[in-house]
Formats: structure tokens, sequence, C-alpha cells
């Protein structure tokens, strides 16, 4: 049976045993520090339960304890106390990172004998942040309606939860894929670092069967279906692309179902920013973040969004400044070039003239097939008055010139009228560092 202090006795350490009585309840362990190494000679059942652990025999090294364990356990900050700790000092860290939250008092003597009492405060926490982002929300419920409250709970989320990038995606029936209708992310960690994360989120979407409406990445789109990593360590196949776009945890959750499934997908650089801590944060929130959605209409404003020109099947006209606004405010603070492309037909006149009143709608068809079968899952079309517009993320004016002239071509062998060829004049201009270039683009566009 573990006995701590049979162990504090048998090594002349009577006079820690004073501060046992009220502790003995508490996870603890001792040993001996030796040359910057933890040896562990004796723990007590609770530090066994605190941290799934059984050791067979002493001593062994600390790091030991936790060999095959799914959580990687932290214990520098308390290597680092024991460098200098004399009398009894008080420490606080997460020993199971996004876990387990503990405090640590320990006392070392001069032979580097040691012990270390835990109190597990994991639930202070939790609850602690629970009570931030209730008394946040409810405030904000008081000054935003409809898709501003959406932008601001994320807002919360990202400061609240310590969340890197957080965005909702929607499923976009008519050009199959999903698409990210709002994000919010932390500016701390600078352009390069977010555009992997948002590059990151936007492949997640992916499944071996491609982009389909029933999952988004491992996560099964039906009510209350959720998806964690809590630690990129034990990610598996997920692993070299976390590690690759710098992302140390991820939480999906479905947040609608039906016609237009939603999606809430957080991200995290940190790994174990959702273990246990702030994924029951988001349990215990989640239905009243849904309530708050559907009682303020949030969510037909993250879905009108998607409103689509029923002749082309590109996003409508009327939503077009809507989303242009923000896919450039998205490009500005991700630091990417954003291209666009706007489609004239040259010759729709001679069209119409021709082929009737009826070929004007045709005509547009023909193109937007033509530019659906061409762009990237992050690509955006819409359909502007009798042209089309294309927004290009993460494009250059040099990406933006090859991709007209492969779209210049196969145009050029299609017409709904024969003996007619489409003449289609592509014009280019890309947002970059904040300005258009050409700076009269928008203006000329309506936009």
């Amino acid at each position: 049976m573990p006995d701590i202090p049979r162990w504090l006795d048998g090594q002349g350490l009577q006079e820690w045993l004073k501060i046992l009585p009220d502790l003995l309840d508490l996870p603890m362990f001792a040993g001996r520090f030796d040359d910057g190494e933890i040896f562990v000679e004796e723990v007590n059942d609770a530090f066994c339960r605190l941290f799934g652990v059984a050791p067979a025999s002493f001593p062994v090294v600390l790091e030991e304890l936790f060999e095959g364990k799914e959580q990687p356990v932290d214990m520098e900050p308390l290597r680092k106390a024991l460098v200098t700790a004399g009398d009894w000092e008080q420490h606080a860290w997460e020993s199971i990172p996004g876990d387990t939250f503990v405090s640590c008092l320990c006392r070392r003597d001069k032979t580097g004998h040691f012990l270390a009492v835990l109190e597990d405060r994991t639930e202070k926490v939790i609850n602690r942040r629970l009570l931030k982002i209730r008394d946040s929300v409810l405030e904000m419920m008081e000054l935003y309606e409809a898709r501003d409250l959406i932008r601001q709970i994320l807002k919360e989320t990202v400061e609240q939860m310590e969340v890197d990038w957080i965005g909702v995606f929607l499923w976009d029936e008519a050009q199959q894929r999903w698409m990210l209708s709002v994000d919010e992310a932390n500016q701390r960690g600078g352009s390069s670092h977010l555009r992997s994360l948002l590059t990151f989120a936007q492949d997640i979407a992916q499944t071996p069967e491609g982009q389909v409406p029933y999952a988004f990445g491992e996560l099964e789109i039906t009510d209350g279906s959720c998806w964690t990593i809590p630690w990129k360590e034990n990610a598996g196949r997920w692993a070299a692309r976390m590690e690759k776009a710098g992302a140390g945890s991820l939480s999906a959750r479905v947040l609608l179902t039906g016609c237009t499934p939603a999606v809430l997908l957080s991200l995290s650089r940190r790994s174990g920013g959702f273990a246990r801590i702030n994924r029951e944060v988001l349990t215990t929130f989640w239905p009243i973040l849904v309530s708050l959605f559907e009682r303020n209409r949030a969510v037909e404003g993250i879905t009108s969004l998607y409103r689509k020109d029923p002749v082309t099947g590109l996003y409508a006209s009327v939503m077009l400044k809507s989303i242009v606004s923000t896919e450039t405010e998205r490009a500005e603070r991700y630091g990417y070039p954003l291209a666009f492309m706007h489609l004239r037909i040259a010759n729709l006149d001679r069209l119409t003239k021709k082929g009737g009143s009826g070929i004007t709608d045709e005509t547009l068809r023909i193109v937007a097939r033509q530019v659906l079968g061409s762009i990237r899952n992050v690509d955006i079309a819409g359909r502007l008055g009798d042209s089309v517009l294309l927004l290009m993320p993460h494009t250059p004016m040099e990406g933006a010139k090859v991709v007209a002239l492969r779209l210049a071509e196969r145009l050029k062998t299609l017409s709904p009228v024969p003996n007619l060829p489409l003449e289609v004049e592509p014009e280019l201009a890309v947002f970059d560092h904040g300005r258009f270039e050409p700076r009269d683009f928008p203006s000329r566009m309506g936009l």
C-alpha cells in the first residue's frame, strides 16, 4: 500500500509530517530530485486516480509513469520549481495540457528529497470560464442583432477560450461544397500563421469521397454530433497535417442539420486547446449558443449569404456586394491576395438578336458551367447582371491570368447559337495590402 508518511519517516523528514493531516486525501508523490531528473519513490492512491497510473515498482523516473497514456503530461513547471525549492512553495499549471489544472505545494531538502502535494482545480477553471462567457453573451444580446451577434460570439470565444481560429461552414448544395460563411482569428499569431490555419480549416472538409453534405472531415452531420482532436501528439492520420498547419488541437460541432447544414470549427495552436477544459465549456454552452442563434434569427443572417441565382446556380447579384465585403476583409486580415475576374459576354446583343430573348439565360448557364468546372473549393462565383464575377482567394495577378486564359479557350468553342461563337472578355483585378488594382474596379462593378 502506498504510504507517504512512512516514506517521509524513513528519510528523516518527520518535520514535514506536520502539514499532512489535512492533505492526506489530495494527490501526492515523493522522491528524489537529482541532476535535473525527478525520481519518484512513493505515490498515494489519489495521485494514481488523478493521472490514471499504477506504478509497478519504485523508484521510477517521473515521465515513465505516464508512458503509453493518451494524454501528454507536463511536469516541467514542477521540475523548474524543484531546482530552487527549499521551504514550502506553491505553483499552479496545467499538468495535462487543456485537461487538468493543478495547484502544487512542494518542498525539497538539501539532499534532493522532495514531497509534492497536488490539488485538482480543473472544475474551478471551467466554471470561471463559463461565467465569463455567460456574462459576455448576455451583454452582447442587448447590443447586437442577427449576423453581428454571430461575429461577436466568435470573437468572445477566441478571447475567452484561447482559440486561434473559429469559423462557421455552410453546405452549398448548388456547388456541392462546404463554404466558409464567417470566421474570427486571434491576430496575435501573425498573418502567416493565420493563413496556415485558414487553409487547414478549409481542407478539413474533404473526405475520401470528396466534399459531401453528410460529413465534414470526420464529423458526421447529425444533430449533436461532434469531433475533437484534443492533442496533436495523438491525432493519428491528422497529426502530420496539423503539425504542418501549426494546429495543436481542433473541435468541430454540428450547428445545424437539414437542407443547409452548418458546422462550427475551432482550431487552437496549443496542443490540448480542446481537451477537457474547453470541451466541457463548449458542451455546457452549446445548447445556449444554438438557442441564441435561432432566437435572434442569426441563422437567417448566415444562410442568406448563400442565396442563389435560379438561372446559373451562382451566387445571386444582390448578394455579391456582401460577399465581396466579407472576402476582402478576410484577405486583408490574413494577408493574402484576392483576385477578381469579371467575365462579360461582348456579343450578347448579337446572340440575343439571332437566338431570341431566352438565349441570354442559356448563354449565362454555359458560362457558369465552365466557371464552376474550373474553380477550386475556395473560389466563389456569382452572377453580376448579365455577366459573371469570380473571386479567387490566395491568387495573385499572375495566377488569375492563367485561369482567364484557360476559361477563354474553353468558351471559344461554345455557344447557344450555331455559327456564332461566344465572345467573352475577362477583366482582372487584385485586392492586396488593403487596396484594389485597378483602384476603380469595385465602383465600375457596382460593388
